[in-house]
């Protein structure tokens, strides 16, 4: 018979009967006659016309964390839901689309570039011009962190109105006032240490404010030098 099922496993039925040939005549007999003669005949099979498309589903993976170039990729794969396991892709072909593998960034967890204040405009290599200090921190632990993406990193550095730095022939002697020398004593007791990056940037956001780095010039200077070499600039 035709099988039970248009698609998945089901059942094909035949009719099994014993005959004998008996002079001129064939005569129906007992089942069991042929089974000692000739053994037993199937009577009944499974079949599978064809794969059921249902059982089949596109399968993706969580999205991998975002990289420096603000991308997110995946695994998307063909699953069977009746056998529970991976198959050829080619068996979810009859699926209108596949979900996308690759895309630009929309969350980036935890991680987030922070901006100290733009410093104030000043006149070098005859660009008049004005820096900040950028890092990236992750704000469940309050600590520093190499992973923030680049594509999204704000920018550092821009230019000013010529008009908004001083003569190039001004110039004055750096040297820190009062309780300024308490910044670099800082600076230097944590260089080496864990805490540097932290005290660092410490200083570099307070050195941003004008008053405070004409009053503490050497000390701001010195923490602009270490942040350069921890490459926070």
């Amino acid at each position: 018979t035709p099988c039970s099922v248009s698609c998945g496993v089901g059942v094909q039925t035949r009719k099994v009967r014993c005959y004998r040939r008996r002079s001129a005549r064939v005569i129906r007999v007992a089942r069991r006659q042929c089974t000692r003669a000739l053994g037993h005949i199937e009577h009944r099979r499974k079949c599978e016309p064809a794969v059921c498309a249902t059982n089949f589903r596109w399968r993706p993976t969580d999205w991998s964390l975002c990289s420096p170039r603000c991308e997110q990729h995946r695994k998307v794969a063909c699953y069977s839901q009746k056998d529970d396991r991976y198959v050829h892709d080619s068996l979810c072909d009859y699926l209108n689309s596949k979900p996308e593998s690759a895309r630009t960034c929309r969350n980036f967890g935890n991680l987030a570039w922070r901006a100290t204040a733009w410093g104030e405009c000043s006149l070098k290599n005859k660009v008049c011009s004005q820096t900040r200090n950028i890092s990236c921190v992750d704000s469940t632990s309050g600590r520093l962190s190499a992973s923030c993406p680049l594509c999204v990193k704000p920018k550092d550095f821009r230019d000013c109105s010529p008009n908004q730095c001083s003569s190039p022939g001004a110039s004055q002697t750096c040297i820190d006032e009062g309780q300024c020398k308490m910044l670099e004593h800082i600076l230097k007791s944590t260089e080496g240490t864990a805490f540097v990056a932290e005290m660092t940037l410490r200083v570099v956001s307070l050195c941003s404010n004008k008053e405070v780095r004409d009053r503490c010039c050497a000390s701001c200077d010195t923490a602009n030098i270490m942040a350069e070499r921890l490459n926070f600039h």
